[in-house]
């Protein structure tokens, strides 16, 4: 029976020693607790022992693990202090001998074995404390021997002498092996400084044994050529590195003078040394390339900008010479074609025809005062000469469509009539006007749609016969009239018939009055559209057809007379009282410079001088009595009197109303009238003008005291020869 029963405990023990190691501490104690209760007499001493068995293995594990951890400070605590003291709190917690037994009998076999790990630990602090002093008076030995400049050999042997400090047989009883690592750990530390010597010393220099004998160099064992080599490949790093940084200034320079193309093959010879240790064969001839290559590059640009140039050149003095002759005969512009000039290099550089006539066109327009943002409305003047170059040439200038064939629709009539006013659209009305000034009106056609042009008549008109304050006003008024337009009908708008109209321009006629040579006007076609165009207005503005082009005669008749024989509308217009004086002067003096028969006039009598609207300004010209076509304006003055600085080309075919207004005052003095062939002076040729001077009459010398022209050098010359007279 009692065989039976040990044998039972067995088993139950067993399965106790299983259940117990699958559970956590929390776990184990409650069944414990709970079997404690239900568990048979027989059984308490089995439960009893195990439950001891597993906290006591628990303990020595955390134990062991806190250890490992290093949560536990064994500088401060003993091992065996920590064990006798968890035995004692667990021990008490259960006064069971069964459960005392089976953890005693656990702690019996493991409290050795803590021992144990407890003086493998201090032996391992003992040995890295060994390693770290070792390693640390070796780097303090290097660093002070490098800075008081001691031999590397030195430095070596001061290092080796702590072999007997700490090798075999003294208190710490390193090994050879050992401080053999460490010092390879000194030369990789030095490697890393850049101590190159040091480096060179603690690996190669020789050593001898404790007993004396010959003991090979650390770069000569074996087992350690990995790390030797590691060691020496970071001193050279190093190297290179603080050679790269010491000499950075030299190796940018001569990367940016390689890519600039200069010398560096002659700074790569001084310095060849430097460059070796600085750089790889390989990039040393990267830039000797990149030079070469940058210097051909040059010199190829070089050659190319000096052909271009060359090209330029010749082509520029081929378009000035035809621009020279375009001006000289405006219509020689239709025979300009492709330009080609040959080059040095045999090749040769052209221009097509098209490219040719631009070029020349730009000529022609900057010789004449047209530059980029050029304004005719600012500057009428130029664009009349503009103007009658066109006329005369008979081309259409693209350019000069594009800009006056800005429509009115494209920035909305009723935008337009709020008075939202482009520059644009008004240069193009400034430049439909000049056309309009200067005969031109075939060649507006050129340039315009019927559409535009009457919707520009009517901004002329708007500024003819109707009291607005600008442009602006004039253009917003027009369209206005053109959004009236779209109420009326086409019965209403057409013209009166030729009776009817003939009618309203003798009425016309006989209601103006003139200032000088006022037979009829001979322009009855200008007086014509004018009266047609005035009409239109009031139609526009709901007025009865008859009704409108009786007010329309009346309009004209009391903003045009006629002056010279040309029915003009006077707004601005100052005519002198002596304007039959002017005319045949301005006349006769353009014949006799020779002008005359350039442009095919033999007759002063055959000219006459009339204004004319240029935008907002009058300039009064000289036209050809039969056709009223203007003659050329010479932009060049042949003589010249002076007022207040101004020179007044007398020799022009245009002339602005203050130039008038000051030859009339000329006349007026008769210091013209009595010099008639002198009283021009050559103001470029002082000497010449001296003896102009000389050859006068006194009574002559007293007028010019009187005249405008008494100023300047003039003022001079007339007062040193009154005195040489001896008045």
């Amino acid at each position: 029976m009692d065989d039976y029963y040990q044998r039972r405990q067995r088993e139950v023990g067993k399965d106790l020693y299983n259940k117990f190691a699958t559970m956590d501490a929390a776990q184990a104690e409650a069944f414990y607790k709970e079997q404690r209760e239900t568990i048979g007499d027989r059984y308490i001493a089995a439960l009893d022992r195990q439950y001891g068995l597993r906290k006591a293995y628990r303990e020595y594990n955390a134990l062991a693990a806190d250890l490992k951890a290093g949560n536990i400070d064994l500088e401060t605590t003993s091992l065996q202090d920590l064990i006798n003291q968890q035995m004692q709190a667990s021990l008490s917690s259960s006064p069971s001998e069964w459960f005392a037994d089976g953890y005693r009998s656990v702690m019996a076999e493991i409290v050795p074995q803590m021992q144990v790990a407890e003086q493998e630990y201090r032996a391992q602090r003992l040995r890295n404390e060994a390693d770290q002093n070792f390693f640390q008076i070796g780097v303090d030995l290097i660093e002070q021997g490098v800075e008081f400049g001691s031999d590397p050999a030195s430095v070596n042997e001061a290092v080796r002498a702590m072999y007997g400090e700490f090798g075999p047989g003294t208190d710490l009883n390193m090994s050879n092996r050992r401080m053999d690592e460490l010092v390879l750990d000194m030369a990789a530390w030095a490697a890393d400084q850049g101590h190159d010597g040091v480096v060179d010393a603690l690996l190669n220099s020789p050593r001898t044994g404790k007993n004396g004998e010959s003991v090979p160099a650390l770069s000569k064992v074996r087992s350690h050529a990995d790390r030797v080599d590691t060691i020496l490949k970071t001193a050279e790093a190093r190297r290179n590195e603080r050679m790269a940084e010491e000499n950075f200034g030299f190796i940018v320079d001569l990367y940016r003078n390689a890519a600039e193309g200069l010398d560096v093959e002659g700074v790569i010879e001084a310095n060849q040394g430097l460059v070796e240790d600085l750089l790889s064969p390989k990039q040393v001839a990267g830039l000797i390339g990149t030079a070469q290559a940058k210097r051909e590059a040059i010199a190829k640009a070089a050659a190319e900008a000096a052909a271009e140039q060359h090209a330029r050149n010749s082509l520029t003095l081929e378009v000035t010479a035809l621009t020279s002759q375009v001006l000289a005969d405006p219509s020689s512009i239709h025979s300009v074609g492709a330009v080609e000039v040959p080059l040095p290099n045999g090749k040769t550089a052209s221009l097509t025809k098209n490219e040719t006539v631009e070029m020349v066109l730009d000529g022609v327009r900057r010789s004449l005062g047209i530059t980029e943002g050029f304004s005719p409305t600012e500057n009428p003047e130029v664009a009349a000469r503009y103007t009658q170059f066109l006329q005369q040439s008979g081309y259409v200038d693209q350019r000069l469509k594009s800009v006056m064939r800005v429509a009115p629709n494209t920035f909305g009539m009723k935008n337009l009539a709020e008075g939202n006013v482009p520059s644009v659209l008004a240069d193009a009305v400034s430049w439909y006007e000049m056309m309009d000034a200067n005969g031109a009106r075939a060649l507006a056609s050129q340039y315009l749609d019927e559409k535009t042009q009457r919707f520009y008549d009517t901004v002329m008109l708007n500024e003819q016969t109707v009291a607005v304050g600008d442009r602006t006003q004039a253009i917003a008024l027009a369209a206005q009239a053109r959004m009236n337009s779209a109420t009326l009908t086409d019965t209403q708008l057409d013209n009166p018939s030729r009776s009817e109209m003939n009618d309203y321009v003798n009425s016309l006629k006989s209601k103006m009055t003139g200032w000088f040579w006022d037979e009829e006007p001979k322009n009855s076609v200008y007086l014509e559209r004018l009266v047609q165009k005035t009409a239109r207005g009031y139609l526009l503005e709901g007025w009865d057809k008859e009704m409108a082009y009786e007010r329309a005669v009346d309009v004209v008749a009391d903003t045009h007379q006629v002056v010279n024989g040309v029915a003009i509308n006077k707004t601005n217009v100052r005519v002198p009282s002596n304007i039959e004086d002017l005319s045949a002067f301005a006349a006769r003096r353009f014949v006799d410079s020779g002008l005359g028969d350039a442009f095919g006039v033999e007759d002063p009598d055959d000219l006459v001088l009339i204004p004319r609207h240029q935008g907002q300004q009058t300039a009064w010209v000289l036209v050809n009595k039969e056709t009223l076509m203007p003659v050329p304006t010479v932009s060049r003055p042949l003589g010249a009197v002076v007022e207040g600085g101004e020179e007044v080309p007398l020799l022009a075919g245009s002339f602005t109303q203050k130039q008038l207004d000051y030859l009339e005052s000329a006349r007026k003095q008769q210091a013209i009238e009595n010099v008639e062939e002198t009283r021009v002076f050559d103001l470029t040729d002082m000497g010449a003008a001296r003896e102009q001077v000389r050859g006068l009459p006194i009574e002559a010398l007293e007028n010019l005291r009187k005249s405008a022209l008494y100023q300047g050098e003039i003022k001079d010359i007339v007062d040193q020869e009154i005195a040489r007279r001896g008045g």
